[in-house]
Parts: C-alpha cells; sequence; structure tokens
C-alpha cells in the first residue's frame, strides 16, 4: 500500500485479484475506485457502468472482481462465508 496524503483514501493494489493487471489497476484508480472496500460493494449497475467505462468486455463479471475483492477482504478479516 501506498502512504497515505492527506485527504486521500489508501490505494489497495487490486493486481492481486485475478485479470487485474497494471492497467486495470491504474483505470479503476482514475474511476474513483481505490480500494477492496469500494470494489466489494459495488452493486451490479455500478459494475456494469465500470465495464463500459472501462471497456473490459464483460471481464469484471468474468472474473468474478467484486466476488474475489468481497473473498479476499472477508479472508483479512478472519470472516468465512
Amino acid at each position: 500500500k501506498k502512504a497515505s496524503k492527506p485527504g486521500k483514501q489508501t490505494e489497495d493494489d487490486f493486481r492481486v485479484l485475478s485479470g487485474i493487471g497494471a492497467k486495470f489497476n491504474e483505470k479503476l484508480h482514475q474511476q474513483g475506485i481505490h480500494n477492496l472496500q469500494q470494489l466489494a460493494s459495488l452493486s451490479d449497475e455500478m459494475l456494469n457502468n465500470l465495464d463500459q467505462e472501462l471497456q473490459t468486455k464483460g471481464k469484471i463479471f468474468q472474473e468474478q472482481w467484486r466476488e474475489q475483492a468481497e473473498r479476499l477482504l472477508n479472508s483479512m478479516t478472519g470472516k468465512g462465508k
């Protein structure tokens, strides 16, 4: 994680998720999604919009970015589903 700057949220590295490389990691941050919690809490509608903005052609859903973020968060906090 990068050192947080005043007024800036902590930025997670999304490359820990399958299907996200440097390009999509940067694009997610440009879209205002800076951490796994934000990604995990996106609605289906927001994911659809993000899919169009990033032109992933459905990759967000195929790779299950939101679900991966949820699982990772759960494993870090010790909550298992």
